[in-house]
C-alpha cells in the first residue's frame, strides 16, 4: 500500500560565515523558489563553490539580519548533516510555546454572528468598573469604558505631561493577530504581518483576543470614555506569530526580523515557555544589537523560574502584581525579573463583539441596588434584558443541594466539589429561573457550564467568593437577597496574566523611546529599574513597580 508522505517540517538554520551568508540571502532575494544545493558563489580567485551541494532543500525564507534561513524537509535525517558543515552555526527543529491566554480564561463570543444578529457590531459596550445607566432597571446605554486602573496605577498620564503621549514610537507586538478594526486600535495601527507557516501573509485575524488586549494597553488611543492605553500616540505594528498550536520559535524570530527591518522602537512578547529556543536567543540578541528594547513574559506559572524569551539576558523581563501591589500568585518570578506591572483584572480591547459583559445588581441587607464585579460563563445565554428575582441557597449545586424553594427563582451556588455542567444541569432540574455562582477564591475565572458549546436555557453569571458568602450569610438569616442580571456585547474585557503587565511595561518603552530614540535596550531596562518603585523581595517583584512618570523625568540628557 502507498504510503503518506511525511509532512514537512521546518528548521532554523544560522549561517555562521557572513559571505556564505550574503551570498544564499541574495539568490533568494532574486528567486521566487531556492534549493540549497543550488546555492552557488565565485570565489576570490575565481574558483565557483556549492557549500550545501549535498543539501536539495527549499529555502522558505531569508533573516537578513539574524544571518539565518528557514528550511523545510520532511525529515530530521536531511538536516542533521548540516550542523556538521563549517559554515553553519547551529540547526533547530521548529517548536512551539503554549498558546497565550489570560489567567482563568477567556469567555470569547462569536463577535461576527452576534453582530450581524444583534446590528452590535460597531457599537462600544459599558464595563464594571464605569457603569452607566440606571442599574435599578438594568438600562445599561451603549458607552465607552473608563481609564483601566493600570494606566493610573503606573502614572502613565504624569508622564504624558512631561514628554507627552509617545507620538512617534513605535510598537511590535508579536502574539496571537490583532483586530486592526477596534475603535481604540484603527487610528494607531501601522501596519502587520503573519508570520505562521500557511496563513495568508495579510491575515492578522485574532481568534483569541489575546493579541488585541495586549495591543490596547500598550497604545490603544484615547477615547471619549477614558479607555486609553499607556502611549496613546504611538503605532503599533503586529506580528502573528501563535495560532492554536502556540507561538512558534521560527515565526517569533522571522518576526523579531523583521521588527529590525522596520526599526521599531519596542518589541513586546507576552508568550513564552520554560524552554528557551536557539532561535529566540539568536533574534532576541539581534533586535538588541539593533539597539530595539525587547520586553517579555515571566510566566504564569507561579513558580521561581522566569520563562524565555523574558529569560533571556537582553529581555526586559515582567512579572505581575494586582492591584495592591502584591504579587499575583500565578507570576512567575527569579533572578533575571527585573520588573513588575498591573497584571490582574486588566481591561483592554478585544474583538470587536468578542465579549459578554455581565451586570449583576444586589439588594440585600449590605446593598441597596449595588452594581458588583461579575463574570460571564461560558455557554451562558445572552440577557439583553435585565432579570430581577429573589436568591436561593442551594449550597454546592448537587442534587441534595437543591432547595425546593428555588423553582422559579435564581440559585444560589458555590464552586467547589463538582463540575460546573453539573451543578447547572442539577438547578435547571429543580426548576431554577437562574444561577449565580460564586468562586472559592479570591477574584474571578471563566467557567464553563457547558462542554459542547451549546447554551443553556437559564442565565448564569459568575460573582466573587466574598459577595457570595455574603448573600449566603443573609440567607442563613431568613433574607431574602435579590439579584438584577443582564448581559451585553463587548469590545472589551478583562484579562490577568504576566500578559497583561508586560505590555504596561513596553508602553513606557514606548514613552520614553519617543523622546531619546538612541537609549540601546541596556539603558532603558536601566533606566526603568531605577526608577521603579519598590515593592519588596527582587526575586519576586525585581526592581519593583514600573513607573511611567519617573522613567521619562529621570531619561539622561
Amino acid at each position: 500500500l502507498p504510503t503518506t508522505p511525511a509532512r514537512a517540517e521546518r528548521f532554523f538554520v544560522l549561517i555562521k560565515d557572513r559571505d556564505t551568508f550574503s551570498h544564499l540571502d541574495s539568490q533568494f532575494k532574486l528567486s521566487e523558489s531556492l534549493k540549497m544545493s543550488e546555492v552557488e558563489f565565485v570565489t576570490e580567485k575565481g574558483q565557483r563553490r556549492r557549500p550545501f551541494s549535498d543539501y536539495p532543500l527549499h529555502v522558505q525564507d531569508s533573516l537578513t539580519h539574524l544571518q539565518s534561513i528557514v528550511i523545510d524537509a520532511r525529515t530530521e535525517a536531511l538536516v542533521s548533516g548540516l550542523k556538521n558543515l563549517a559554515v553553519v552555526g547551529g540547526v533547530e527543529r521548529e517548536q512551539f510555546h503554549p498558546l497565550p491566554e489570560p489567567v482563568g480564561g477567556f469567555q470569547s463570543f462569536e463577535a461576527w454572528n452576534m453582530g450581524l444578529k444583534m446590528g452590535l457590531k460597531d457599537v462600544v459596550m459599558e464595563v464594571p468598573d464605569s457603569v452607566g445607566g440606571d442599574a435599578a432597571t438594568g438600562d445599561h446605554a451603549p458607552t465607552q469604558p473608563g481609564m483601566p486602573w493600570g494606566i493610573a496605577a503606573i502614572r502613565a498620564p504624569e508622564a504624558w505631561s512631561v514628554h507627552g503621549q509617545g507620538e512617534g514610537a513605535r510598537a511590535l507586538v508579536l502574539d496571537t493577530g490583532l483586530d486592526v478594526q477596534h475603535p481604540a486600535i484603527a487610528p494607531n495601527f501601522e501596519r502587520g504581518l503573519n508570520f505562521l507557516e500557511g496563513g495568508e501573509p495579510e491575515d492578522l485575524t485574532d481568534l483569541v483576543g489575546h493579541g488585541t488586549h495586549v495591543s490596547g494597553t500598550i497604545a490603544g488611543k484615547m477615547l471619549m470614555g477614558g479607555f486609553v492605553g499607556v502611549a496613546p500616540k504611538a503605532k503599533i505594528l503586529m506580528g502573528k506569530v501563535c495560532a492554536t498550536r502556540g507561538c512558534s520559535n521560527i515565526a517569533v524570530a522571522q518576526g523579531i526580523n523583521w521588527g529590525i527591518t522596520q526599526k521599531v522602537d519596542v518589541i513586546n512578547m507576552s508568550l513564552g515557555g520554560p524552554q528557551g529556543t536557539f532561535a529566540e536567543k539568536s533574534a532576541v540578541e539581534a533586535a538588541d544589537n539593533a539597539g530595539i528594547v525587547v520586553v517579555a513574559a515571566s510566566g504564569n506559572a507561579g513558580v521561581n523560574k522566569v520563562d524565555f524569551p523574558a529569560a533571556f539576558a537582553p529581555s526586559i523581563a515582567v512579572g505581575a502584581v494586582d492591584v495592591d501591589g502584591v504579587r499575583a500568585k500565578f507570576s512567575q518570578y527569579g533572578p533575571e525579573l527585573a520588573i513588575v506591572g498591573p497584571g490582574v483584572s486588566v481591561l483592554s480591547s478585544v474583538p470587536v463583539g468578542s465579549a459578554l459583559q455581565t451586570f449583576v445588581t444586589i439588594t440585600s441587607s449590605r446593598h441597596h441596588e449595588e452594581l458588583i464585579r461579575s463574570a460571564p460563563v461560558r455557554g451562558g445565554p445572552l440577557v439583553p434584558t435585565s432579570l430581577t428575582n429573589t436568591l436561593v441557597d442551594c449550597g454546592l449545586g448537587m442534587v441534595d443541594d437543591m432547595n425546593k424553594e428555588v423553582k422559579g427563582h435564581f440559585a444560589l451556588i458555590g464552586r467547589g466539589s463538582v463540575p460546573f455542567p453539573e451543578k447547572i444541569k442539577n438547578a435547571v432540574a429543580a426548576g431554577a429561573a437562574g444561577v449565580l455562582l460564586y468562586n472559592n477564591e479570591p477574584g474571578l475565572v471563566y467557567a464553563k457550564v457547558t462542554m459542547d458549546n451549546s447554551t443553556v436555557a437559564i442565565p448564569v453569571m459568575m460573582v466573587e467568593e466574598s459577595e457570595g458568602l455574603l448573600l449566603k450569610e443573609d440567607l442563613g438569616k431568613g433574607r431574602s437577597p435579590t439579584a438584577a442580571v443582564q448581559t451585553t456585547v463587548s469590545d472589551y474585557a478583562n484579562f490577568s496574566g504576566t500578559s497583561m503587565a508586560t505590555p504596561h511595561v513596553s508602553g513606557v518603552v514606548a514613552l520614553v523611546r519617543s523622546v531619546r530614540h538612541d537609549l540601546n535596550g541596556t539603558q532603558v531596562k536601566q533606566l526603568l529599574k531605577s526608577t521603579a518603585r519598590p515593592l519588596g523581595d527582587s526575586l519576586e517583584y525585581g526592581a519593583g513597580f514600573v513607573n511611567a512618570e519617573g522613567a521619562v523625568k529621570e531619561m539622561p540628557r
